[in-house]
């Protein structure tokens, strides 16, 4: 989606471009006037920006984005593949038996309990990949934002790469 700016009335919910915005000049307490754009459909000064969603491409206020990310494409994406790969890029140091440690290194250690996890598949995985997701919306959602942007970046060499 092309970056077109655009604005979310908060009192009548109506989207509309700046070109559809109203303009109305207040007076300040020092006498300086200021213009303003207002909402077309219902005369309000209660409008905000909105913003692309870095997942989605849609329009969605700041409020109803973390890091860029809509709460519907955190939600959607919140899966038990996702959170293997979130997990795998935010490790956190465990105790473990030494005699296995010694035996395993890490990549085996890890490659074995994601064949239970993914074998294992008795409901609890799903749950519990989706709150470990959300349980840090930010950090998920800031993820979820470089993976589409490393994506795109890779697509663009691709394309270069065939021409």
């Amino acid at each position: 989606m092309e970056d077109m700016k655009m604005y979310k009335c908060n009192s009548c919910g109506e989207e509309f471009s700046p070109d559809d915005a109203e303009q109305e000049t207040f007076i300040e307490y020092h006498g300086t006037s200021v213009v303003s754009d207002i909402c077309p459909h219902c005369g309000s000064s209660n409008i905000e920006e909105m913003y692309e969603c870095k997942v989605c491409g849609n329009l969605f206020t700041d409020s109803d984005l973390t890091d860029y990310v809509c709460d519907n494409c955190i939600s959607e994406n919140a899966t038990l593949e996702n959170a293997i790969k979130f997990g795998n890029d935010t490790k956190v140091h465990v105790q473990i038996n030494s005699f296995y440690r010694e035996i395993f290194d890490e990549r085996m250690i890890n490659s074995i309990i994601g064949i239970f996890v993914k074998k294992a598949k008795v409901g609890w995985d799903i749950d519990k990949a989706e709150k470990f997701c959300l349980e840090d919306k930010s950090e998920f959602a800031e993820w979820l934002r470089n993976r589409e942007e490393d994506n795109g970046r890779k697509k663009i060499l691709l394309d270069k790469i065939k021409r």
